[in-house]
Order: structure tokens, then sequence, then C-alpha cells
């Protein structure tokens, strides 16, 4: 057994957010995690974090304390793993404690384990019994309570919960009451695990449906969430979610200036050493460097997370259209090259039959670009109705947004390359690999397909050299009718 599994969490690879920190695993090593907090006498609490819990935890101390004494904290949404890069790390995986859960009822079944369910409306938790005898019909229900109880009941609910000699106890009564109860009751439980597990509980019963599984892959169930219950998350997930994002940019900026001040200031005692000034040089232009990336980084993350909420009625439509026009998926992705050449996955609605890419080699004499790197041609067979009207306005590139939100891309850069185009590239094209791939460019309004390979490229490496916060709004402004009335494509 690795031993990074049986580590106490005081010992285990962390990220901190703003002084809250979480253990930093894959799911496998999670797994393990438990399984050993399962086996010690004392009853252990695990608690998920995702932006909204970070962003209650800087209001509120008794909750902010709740998460610094749990025996396990686990990171859970894309908000995490955006704060986790910007602190110069990567997320091993997202643990979201909903997809978690059938891992953990697995886990639980080699114990023969009792389970007690408290939190959500009266009979919500049955039902997710119910869930649960169907599939794993080794654990056994020790009980189950509403979570809409009266703070001079708790004494009552925690004899309950001890009379029932249930091992493993879920609370799902949301963020932040069920990490305090559990703070302040888990000394007084018999149990050996307490999950707080927030709405857990509407999923499994059904009272409330779980973004489709597409949705969930590319991280974007937070904007299911917030088209069903619009009145409920829309401060939550769009003014919470800027709040978040601000704060753990401005304090990551902060703490790397910190660091790099600390070095400078050794430094300093050594002026006349020719190798120490250029320490001095490079550190200062790295602060600064870092200062404008995450400046660019937190303008994306803006205008992409609000173009996605403002089109996601269009964005629905067209998902329906295409499903209605020709059997295949809604989403067509494909690798492209990203920054400095790493590779990544480009989504985009599917505008063509599901064979496009065998049928290529068939039409490909009929190539209207002459260049030899794009491949281009106004009445391309493959294409699907919808499909033609999609690219002709565009629409099929809104699910790039989700990459810009990633992180794979900007909003403003050169369009990302297939890898067997810029095998044709000549060495001064390679420039437009530097920077990172982006949704808008320059050549969209100037001509677009139009445009040859070379004069497009040419405007790209021109970008980069000239990325102002300035000329990047021009160019937004500037692609807008552009795309409106189709100019250009094909």
């Amino acid at each position: 057994m690795n031993m990074l599994n049986t580590m106490p969490f005081e010992t285990l690879p962390k990220q901190t957010i703003l002084g809250i920190p979480f253990a930093n695993i894959d799911k496998s090593q999670s797994l393990s995690m438990i399984d050993s907090l399962y086996t010690q006498r004392k009853s252990n609490n695990v608690f998920f974090i995702n932006a909204h819990c970070i962003n209650v935890a800087d209001q509120n101390l008794d909750y902010r304390n709740a998460l610094l004494k749990a025996d396990l904290v686990l990171p859970d949404g894309i908000g995490i793993r955006i704060a986790t890069r910007f602190y110069g790390n990567h997320l091993k995986e997202n643990l979201n404690g909903t997809d978690l859960f059938p891992a953990l009822l697995q886990k639980f079944t080699s114990h023969k384990a009792r389970y007690y369910l408290l939190g959500a409306l009266p009979g919500t938790a049955a039902k997710v019994a119910q869930w649960i005898e169907q599939y794993y019909p080794e654990l056994i229900c020790a009980g189950t309570h509403h979570g809409h109880f009266q703070h001079n009941q708790s004494d009552a609910i925690v004899e309950s919960i001890n009379a029932s000699k249930a091992d493993v106890l879920f609370v799902a009564m949301g963020v932040p009451q069920q990490e305090l109860w559990l703070q302040q009751n888990s000394h007084r439980l018999n149990t050996r695990l307490n999950f707080a597990v927030g709405g857990l509980f509407e999923f499994y019963s059904n009272n409330i449906p779980r973004a489709p599984k597409v949705i969930r892959a590319v991280h974007c169930e937070w904007l299911w969430r917030l088209a069903m219950e619009p009145k409920r998350m829309w401060k939550r997930y769009i003014v919470g979610s800027l709040i978040f994002l601000y704060k753990t940019l401005l304090h990551s900026l902060t703490s790397r200036w910190q660091q790099s001040n600390t070095i400078l200031m050794f430094l300093r005692q050594y002026p006349n050493v020719t190798r120490y000034k250029a320490a001095l040089h490079f550190l200062s232009k790295r602060a600064t460097l870092g200062l404008a990336t995450g400046c660019d980084r937190l303008f994306d993350l803006v205008v992409s997370g609000l173009s996605l909420i403002v089109l996601s009625p269009l964005m629905i439509i067209t998902s329906m259209l295409i499903k209605l026009e020709s059997q295949g998926p809604i989403f067509f992705s494909q690798i492209r090259v990203g920054k400095n050449g790493q590779l990544f996955k480009l989504y985009k609605f599917r505008s063509m039959c599901i064979n496009a890419e065998e049928k290529l080699k068939d039409i490909r004499h009929l190539n209207e670009k002459s260049d030899g790197i794009m491949f281009k041609v106004k009445n391309d067979p493959r294409i699907t109705t919808i499909g033609r009207f999609i690219r002709r306005y565009s629409i099929d590139e809104l699910p790039q947004l989700l990459n810009v939100f990633k992180g794979d891309m900007t909003i403003i850069g050169p369009r990302p390359a297939l890898p067997a185009e810029t095998k044709a590239y000549e060495i001064s094209y390679t420039q437009r690999l530097y920077p990172k791939p982006g949704l808008l460019s320059e050549w969209l309004f100037l001509g677009r397909n139009q445009l040859s390979f070379q004069q497009q490229a040419q405007l790209d490496i021109d970008l980069f050299y000239k990325p102002t916060l300035f000329r990047k709004l021009k160019l937004i402004l500037k692609c807008i009718p552009a795309i409106i009335f189709g100019r250009g494509a094909s």
C-alpha cells in the first residue's frame, strides 16, 4: 500500500487557499485515507470545500475553525481548481462529494457498515436510504432524520444516532450549519466517520435533477444549478464566484510578491556582485509579469463566466437542434495546440456528420487554400444544415468559452492550431504558438477565412507583442459585428 494513503491529514500533500488547507490528493488516495480513518476509534469529520465555502469561511470565524479542525478536507469544484492555479499549483482531482458518494458506499460494503442519514426536508433522507438499499444491499440503514430541527433537539438526535450503532453519519444541512453541528457534537458521537455532504440528499432522492454528464465533464455543473434555481443561486454563483476569484487572485499575487521581496532584501546586501544584480532584475521582471498574467486571467474568467450565463439559452437551443437533425454527440472535441505547444482538448458544437474526420481524405483535393496548411472549402459536403448556420455566425465556437474558463484558452489570442498544421509552419510562424490560444482574433474582423494563413499568422504575432488591455477591449468590440453579420465565415 502507498504510504501516502495512510498518512494523517497534517502530513498529506496540501494546498491552502485564503488560509484554508485541503488535501491535494486523487480519488483513490482519498478513498484509502477515508478507509484508514474508519479504522480509528474516534469519530472523524470529513468536509468538502468549494468557492462558496471559502467565501463563508472568510466571514464566519466558527466555520473557519471547524474546517481547520477537520480530520480531512477535500476540494470540490472548478473554483478551487482555478484558485489552485493562481498559487502556481495543480489540483490533482476534483473530489465532488456527490460524485464520490457511490465510491464511498462501495468502500463501506467491505466493512458491512451501518449508516445514518441526517438532513434535508422530512422524507428526503428516507428516499436516499431506499436508493442505497437498491444499489448497496450489504449496507445497513441505522436510521434517518430530517435536518429541520431546533438547537435544543441536538442532544436527542445525538442519542438517537448513538443508539442506532451507526458507523457512518452523513449530514446534509448546508454550509455552514452541517460543519458547525458536527464540530460541536462529534466528540459525543460513537460513529467512526461523519461526512458533511451539502445538497447530496436532494440529488439522490431525485428532488433536484443533476446536470447531464457532458456538462459535469467540462466542470460546468454550476451553470446547470444556476439555470435550475436562478433566484436562489445567482448570488452564490455570479457575485460569490467573482468575489472568490478576486480575493484568491489578489492573495496569490501578494504571496508571490512577498516571497520575491524576501529574496530581494537578501540580495540587496550584495549590490556590487554582478550575479546578484542579475537576480534582482529577474525577480523584478517576474513579479511584474505575474501581476500582468493574473490580471489577464481575471479578465478571462469574468468575460467567459458572464458570457456562459448570458448565452446559455442560445447554447441550450443549439444543442436541441443538433440532436434533432442527426444522430451523434452534441459536442465535438478535438486536440489542439495550446500555449508553448502544449496540447489540450478543444470543445465545439458538432456542425458536421459524425464521420467527418474519415471523409476528409476524400475531399482534400477540394481545398480552396493554397498555403498547404489550412483546409477550407465553401460547400463542404460534411457540414449539416444546422451546422452551416451555426458556423456562419460562429455559434459552433461558443463551447470554447468553457476552454477559456478552464484556462486552456484566453479571450483574445491566436486561434488554436491542429497539431498536423503546425508541422507545415515556417520557423517564423511558430511564434504564434508561444501565447495562449484565443477565442477571438484580430483577423476575425479583417477578412476571416478570406485571409491567407500568412496574413493571419502575422496578425497573431503582432498582437502577441502588443497585448494591452485597451487593445483587447477594442478588438472585442470590433469582433461582435463581424460575428453577428457572419463576415468572411464559411
